[in-house]
């Protein structure tokens, strides 16, 4: 008589290959989290429809920008370090059609220029 076995190896494997990359569901919770929620412009009642644009994503960073207000320019920059997302943020505006840095303490009215969040 004949018997045969058979094994089978079941590997883990990680949901997401590149768990460094942002959605943008994922960034308006991220800058929400952090207290900059004033200055994330939605468009409409529809708050995953951001009033925001991502202007590069790279392997370790996400850059982008939000113009709440008339001339309001705000520069972000989000980098995953495993659960938790250091952000970097820049308070402006566009007078001239240029980007103008305000200065440190009107800044601060704003939030802070560094925060540190975990992910969902």
């Amino acid at each position: 008589m004949f018997t045969a076995c058979f094994f089978v190896f079941v590997q883990s494997v990680s949901v997401s290959a590149n768990n460094n990359y942002l959605s943008n569901k994922e960034i308006v919770h991220l800058l929400d989290k952090a207290g900059y929620s004033n200055e994330i412009s939605y468009k409409g009642a529809d708050r995953y429809k951001l009033g925001i644009t991502v202007t590069k994503r790279t392997n370790q960073k996400t850059f982008l920008y939000s113009s709440p207000g008339a001339r309001g320019r705000d520069k972000f920059t989000l980098t995953p370090k495993g659960k938790y997302v250091h952000i970097h943020a820049i308070f402006g505006s566009m007078e001239g059609n240029h980007f103008k840095r305000y200065s440190h303490e009107f800044s601060k009215s704003f939030g802070p220029e560094h925060k540190v969040v975990k992910r969902f």
